[in-house]
């Protein structure tokens, strides 16, 4: 071999060379778009993975009714929402007097840690119906709470009695909205309430009880189950948006024609929801529910949904995440409030009980207006999302 011909050979070779190092520098560099896009294609999704968490279902119950007959809470308590401001939570619930069924108002207890204990704030209730011949002159429940701009914000329910309708007790049940400069109050109604009513899918005497609002890129988003739809008290999801907290609010697709954004996935969950809340974390909107069989005292554990649009959901499997079996007694786990602080997930809930065999035994100062399994008090549990 002469000298040109290995001179070429060596040119030719560091030429190749050239190629190979831009080549894998091109995929190199196409590797971490890749990964890039893989990372954002993962964002949003499920929080929960089938055998990645654990549950504890806390020291309950978290609180129940006391006092005289006449005390607003004395009958039954309900849980409403939960919100954490400056280090303190907030759990809002509705109660009403032993001495008078149905007559709904909400108050509020605190407390420096997720699970509690509770204190009852002393200047409850912090809202109340109104005066009769008004859109809220039953009672008022449901709230959801939420700051912006250094505003609180409180939507409820409030609830009149349609004298028209052929359905005995047959409800109207409205959208309002109170602001306040303090989680406790006072809270100053809209004058312009009620901000929302949506006309019921079926003459069955219920409405739409409101379950949280979320917002996300200048859309709020309301959700709510329609109760009565396919039991006493139970029915689908739906939701409504708008671009303003004081409205107009759309029902999902529209007002003349809503349709359920979630129905039930299997026979634990079959005769529907109860109101729940929904937060949005890491490009997605998560939404821990109370779903009844139709076996027995139609017990209602928690189920879990998620969505990455808001509108189009997906049940977590067939099996409730919170089963009513893993407390001693549990009747029902229902109207759940959750708040995410990674990697728990707490949820709040109106806990009902089979009979007074609970852990713990039943509290000496509790009151059973209703009787078990109606009895209703509040309750806490925590999921933990494992690695």
């Amino acid at each position: 071999m002469n000298y040109k011909s290995i001179n070429f050979s060596a040119r030719t070779i560091a030429i190749i060379l050239m190629v190979l190092v831009v080549s894998l520098t091109s995929v190199s560099c196409n590797s971490k778009a890749a990964s890039k896009s893989r990372q954002e294609s993962q964002k949003g999704g499920p929080l929960l993975q089938e055998g990645k968490f654990k549950v504890t279902y806390e020291t309950n119950p978290a609180l129940y009714p006391t006092g005289g007959p006449n005390e607003w809470d004395s009958g039954v308590i309900e849980c409403s929402d939960i919100f954490y401001d400056e280090g303190r939570y907030y759990w809002y619930y509705h109660g009403e007097p032993a001495s008078l069924n149905w007559v709904y108002r909400i108050g509020v207890a605190t407390s420096d840690s997720p699970t509690g204990p509770w204190e009852r704030y002393s200047g409850n209730p912090v809202l109340l119906e109104t005066e009769e011949d008004s859109w809220e002159d039953y009672y008022v429940a449901c709230a959801d709470v939420f700051k912006e701009d250094g505003v609180y914000y409180m939507l409820y329910n409030g609830v009149t009695l349609d004298e028209e309708s052929d359905v005995e007790g047959a409800e109207l049940c409205s959208v309002g909205i109170a602001t306040a400069d303090n989680p406790l109050g006072p809270w100053t109604k809209y004058a312009g309430n009620p901000v929302a009513y949506f006309e019921p899918t079926v003459d069955k005497g219920g409405g739409y009880y409101l379950g949280g609002v979320v917002k996300v890129d200048g859309t709020y988003y309301m959700y709510m189950s329609q109760y009565n739809e396919l039991v006493y008290d139970y029915g689908y999801m739906y939701m409504a948006t708008a671009s303003s907290i004081y409205g107009p609010w759309t029902m999902y697709p529209s007002n003349d024609n809503p349709e359920p954004i979630l129905k039930p996935s299997s026979s634990w969950d079959a005769l529907g929801f109860s109101e729940a809340d929904i937060f949005y974390y890491n490009g997605a909107f998560h939404m821990f529910y109370g779903g009844t069989s139709d076996e027995g005292d139609r017990p209602e554990s928690v189920g879990y949904a998620w969505s990455n649009d808001g509108f189009n959901w997906n049940h977590f499997g067939n099996e409730p995440v919170l089963p009513t079996s893993g407390l001693q007694n549990a009747s029902a786990f229902a109207e759940v409030q959750s708040r995410i602080e990674y990697p728990d997930i707490y949820l709040y809930y109106t806990l009902r009980w089979k009979n007074h065999d609970i852990p713990g035994g039943w509290p000496p100062n509790a009151n059973d207006e209703r009787g078990c399994p109606w009895c209703e008090h509040l309750g806490v549990s925590r999921i933990t999302i494992t690695k």
